[in-house]
């Protein structure tokens, strides 16, 4: 979520985040509620460091 999220409050992403287990919530910094448009690089970054601690070297690139 973004940090300046004026729609999903941070008890809201709380709650969605207690009921997925093995879930993780992250705050983009200097984003609202499009983290993913606001900041790609912050928003990117997170879910590359999902992926790779969920699959491990499977989620590393090759070459």
């Amino acid at each position: 979520m973004g940090e300046e999220d004026q729609l999903t409050t941070r008890d809201d992403a709380e709650a969605m985040l207690r009921a997925v287990p093995d879930g993780r919530l992250t705050v983009v910094e200097r984003a609202g509620h499009l983290s993913a448009v606001e900041q790609p690089e912050a928003f990117n970054a997170a879910v590359a460091s999902f992926i790779s601690s969920e699959l491990g070297e499977a989620a590393r690139p090759h070459g």
